[in-house]
């Protein structure tokens, strides 16, 4: 009985040892060199961490992959506005609203003790109200000039804005019964430059200048099968690695684990490819109009003055 133990545990050790030494040569002609217990280790880990971060959303390529251009993560999406600052509850200085404000304007208007002062414009009003000193330099005359009412400035404008932004704010926050003792304009910058620079890009030129950054694609069901497939060959890609990370000190183990990784890289990337290709391609919801995407420089300079 012992003697047969022993046979049957020298047949499986053979075996093992014959399947150890083959997939040597295995991992030789698929990898295109030499097998490296070292090398298989520093694979393995790199890719536990690349795949996590994927997975996670923190890693920028796979960012960069869902938003067309570069995503400002600060700004959220206003389907009147085009965007505001992104309210999570982290900068108290902004209102319910996506603006700077000091406090609730929609709220104050009901108060007849406080008088509203409305800034609007692009990124020169929005710093004149985060500067402490600018802001205080206001207060001192319309404190005065509204006494005894309490004076609260509230922006209506923010970085990048240029009309028609300031009058859709301005009028979308009267029609959510704000009230406006004073409003202070200030813009000019914007609405020379922002109509060139969208033009450049391929927008219609009145379009927010910011939303070739901070639109979200709206994938199409292609798209958004691309990235799906590209998210779960490299969640698998992830888990493959932290499984035979425990075996990695076994050449078939670990030859088996490259030879895996490798075919969920080539889907993985074959999803990117697709999810590329889809993006490449201009849409609507993103360029708006294409009637000035030609236009002449006068033409264009004509459309700035009618704006």
């Amino acid at each position: 009985m012992r003697s047969k133990a022993i046979f049957y545990l020298c047949v499986i050790g053979g075996v093992y040892a014959a399947m150890e030494v083959l997939s040597l040569g295995v991992y030789s002609a698929a990898a295109g060199h030499a097998f490296s217990f070292e090398d298989i280790a520093v694979r393995q880990s790199a890719r536990r961490v690349v795949a996590a971060e994927q997975v996670q959303g923190k890693d920028e390529a796979a960012t960069a992959l869902f938003n067309r251009q570069e995503f400002y993560p600060q700004f959220a999406l206003n389907p009147y506005l085009g965007y505001t600052r992104n309210v999570t509850g982290e900068d108290l200085r902004l209102s319910p609203y996506g603006f700077y404000a000091e406090q609730d304007p929609i709220v104050a208007s009901a108060d007849k003790a406080v008088a509203i002062v409305g800034i609007t414009g692009g990124s020169v009003a929005e710093n004149m109200y985060v500067n402490d000193p600018a802001r205080g330099i206001l207060h001192h005359y319309l404190d005065k000039k509204f006494a005894p009412r309490k004076v609260v400035l509230a922006m209506l404008g923010m970085k990048g804005y240029a009309q028609p932004q300031q009058f859709i704010a301005v009028s979308h926050y009267l029609l959510l019964g704000g009230r406006l003792d004073m409003l202070v304009n200030l813009d000019g910058m914007n609405e020379s430059y922002n109509y060139t620079d969208n033009q450049r890009r391929g927008l219609f030129p009145d379009y927010p200048w910011l939303w070739w950054g901070v639109f979200l694609n709206d994938f199409d069901p292609d798209s958004m099968a691309a990235l799906g497939h590209m998210m779960m060959w490299r969640e698998g890609q992830h888990t493959l690695a932290d499984a035979f990370s425990h075996a990695r000190f076994s050449v078939t183990a670990s030859t088996l684990w490259s030879l895996l990784d490798g075919y969920f890289e080539a889907h993985m990337v074959r999803a990117e490819l697709g999810l590329r290709k889809e993006n490449a391609v201009p849409r609507y919801s993103t360029t708006g109009p294409d009637t000035m995407r030609r236009a002449t420089p006068e033409a264009l300079q004509e459309f700035k003055v009618k704006l």
